[in-house]
């Protein structure tokens, strides 16, 4: 006589493929794992990407099912096998997680399905019209694991990213998250060719994104070399000039300032001033840049 449910089967691969991959990406974006199931939360808005999970997980025999929700559909598989099976590729609860050895042993495509996973569940598309700045984004309250994606993309893709940090106060409680952004016009269009999104509305997103740079003058995007010369040639200038001189938007100057500045290549001098003009202390400051050895001219 047996007591319990019993295990149905299971198709794992030998060894990680494109799909298992990507759940793992899915698991650690938005993804959880309970006592006997794997369950993954999507916008009700986007039930065209919950039939696209159903399809990855129904490769592996499993049978998911879907519940609508409050605000969200809710895709479980019980299945302690698969369960475990995803167990095994290390930590992976929101604050602990880990990009698996597995991934970083793997070749690029292995390694851009799990990116892709963790964008789908995890990251956004955003184009603001009124100041024309267009980003990718991936949020995550683990900065560790977000230096490590940067190092991927960076390595792996020749995407540049940067991380900032993000607070903010609900009922007394403060929250901490951190962000891993793409601004830069030709890293967004190598994401799309190389990485891209499985989820439907964020790929369309994506497409109108890309698409707004038709006109727009990809030699601009070379802008550390182009910064280095305007501030060789001008010697000390503030950041609205030099987006008004490379025509770019400012989020994509101040990403190349930052990096620069951190290399040690050129320094940041703070101006403060008021409506009187420039004074000691203020609540209004302006950054000025120049060359990292080369003297100021006030």
């Amino acid at each position: 006589m047996t007591r319990g449910r019993v295990a149905f089967p299971v198709k794992l691969p030998s060894k990680i493929n494109k799909d298992v991959a990507y759940l793992l990406g899915v698991l650690h974006g938005d993804g959880c794992i309970t006592k006997r199931s794997f369950e993954v939360k999507v916008n009700l808005k986007d039930y065209n990407y919950v039939k696209c999970l159903v399809n990855i997980l129904k490769k592996f025999d499993l049978d998911p099912k879907v519940y609508k929700e409050f605000n969200c559909y809710r895709i479980s598989v019980n299945s302690v096998i698969f369960k475990n099976y995803l167990n095994s590729y290390g930590p992976n609860k929101c604050e602990n997680w880990k990009v698996p050895q597995n991934i970083l042993d793997s070749n690029y495509k292995i390694k851009a399905a799990y990116l892709r996973g963790l964008f789908d569940t995890d990251g956004t598309v955003t184009m603001n019209l009124k100041r024309q700045t267009k980003r990718l984004a991936l949020y995550s309250k683990n900065k560790n694991a977000l230096r490590d994606i940067k190092k991927i993309l960076k390595m792996d893709f020749s995407i540049d990213g940067y991380i900032t940090k993000s607070e903010k106060t609900c009922k007394n409680v403060l929250y901490t998250w951190y962000v891993l952004s793409i601004t830069n016009q030709l890293l967004i269009k190598r994401f799309s060719r190389e990485i891209n999104f499985n989820h439907p509305r964020k790929k369309r997103k994506l497409r109108e994104v890309i698409k707004s740079y038709h006109g727009v003058q990809e030699k601009y995007y070379n802008a550390k070399e182009i910064i280095i010369a305007f501030l060789n040639t001008d010697g000390r200038l503030n950041t609205k000039d030099l987006t008004k001189s490379l025509k770019r938007t400012d989020s994509t100057i101040r990403e190349h300032l930052n990096s620069l500045l951190k290399e040690r290549v050129i320094k940041r001098d703070i101006e403060f001033f008021n409506r009187y003009g420039k004074c000691e202390k203020s609540r209004y400051k302006k950054y000025f840049w120049s060359i990292n050895g080369a003297k100021n001219e006030c």
